[in-house]
């Protein structure tokens, strides 16, 4: 169940894709300020890549000092991976009216069967009743080449925890987990089986992306999620753009309230209906910060 819940946040906090809009190179951070519109202090906005193996997760001191200077840490779902959640979590991604076998032929079933097992080694059967999104939970530790990872969700809320602050979030689990039905059976089955067929392209995609986060290629990751997002892009409007329009009130709300450190997947910054761009038009300076 920690892997479901892992490759739904994955998704999510991600942000699905990452608008093709050109940046400039001083805004190469994934950390920024939020000031003036009658803010007395500033607050903060972070955006995250939720899993990541060991090796490649860290956290800059300047980060953390904004832990320190703000009162409060705002995520997209706060304790997203609480095995509390297990529950509703299977509930959600069962499928209604139809089990993985019918999404496929019987060739291209087999298919997924033989990797499941022989790369994956898990029954495929396990998920006939769920989701195709959900048997990508499994493939998703492979892809990374590690099974133990960070988050940075996890890991600040730990920190700000730690310094006595309250986690709060724009979005309640449920919410996010209905996004998922917005996206056809159909639409989730063709990309598993895509992903099984193209496995080393897609662990060298995934790498890719991984060391575009890190070294905090703002611009450069704008184009390359965008074009490596396959039929999941017809669906941005409702996984990012509306999420990002519906969050800017609550974002407004908690700055207001406290200093903030908000903490949201890198692919809601950036784009016209980025969240940068969102605060800019409510009237608020949003200036990058050296991460």
């Amino acid at each position: 169940m920690k892997r479901i819940n892992k490759i739904v946040a994955l998704f999510l906090l991600i942000g699905f894709a990452l608008p093709s809009i050109a940046q400039k190179k001083k805004n190469e951070t994934w950390l920024w300020k939020i000031s003036g519109n009658g803010l007395e202090k500033p607050s903060y906005l972070f955006g995250t890549i939720h899993i990541l193996c060991p090796e490649d997760f860290s956290i800059s001191d300047n980060l953390k000092e904004k832990v320190t200077e703000t009162e409060q840490l705002v995520l997209e779902v706060a304790d997203a991976d609480n095995p509390a959640n297990a529950g509703q979590m299977m509930q959600s991604m069962a499928m209604k009216g139809k089990t993985l076998k019918d999404l496929y032929t019987e060739e291209e079933y087999k298919e997924l069967q033989t990797f499941f097992a022989d790369s994956i080694n898990y029954p495929l059967s396990v998920f006939n009743g769920f989701m195709p999104i959900m048997a990508m939970a499994t493939i998703l530790p492979k892809m990374m080449g590690c099974t133990e990872t960070k988050s940075y969700e996890t890991e600040l809320s730990a920190l700000a925890r730690k310094q006595g602050k309250k986690v709060k979030e724009v979005e309640t689990l449920a919410q996010q987990l209905h996004f998922f039905d917005t996206i056809p059976y159909e639409i989730q089955a063709k990309e598993l089986l895509r992903t099984i067929r193209e496995w080393n392209k897609e662990k060298t995609t995934f790498r890719v992306l991984v060391e575009i986060y890190k070294e905090q290629k703002f611009s450069k990751s704008l184009a390359f999620m965008h074009a490596n997002m396959g039929d999941m892009l017809e669906y941005k409007d409702v996984l990012l753009d509306n999420r990002n329009k519906a969050w800017i009130e609550k974002i407004k709300a908690f700055a207001n309230e406290k200093p903030t450190l908000f903490a949201f997947g890198a692919g809601h910054l950036g784009g016209d209906n980025g969240l940068i761009e969102l605060l800019k038009k409510e009237g608020y300076k949003v200036k990058p910060l050296k991460n």
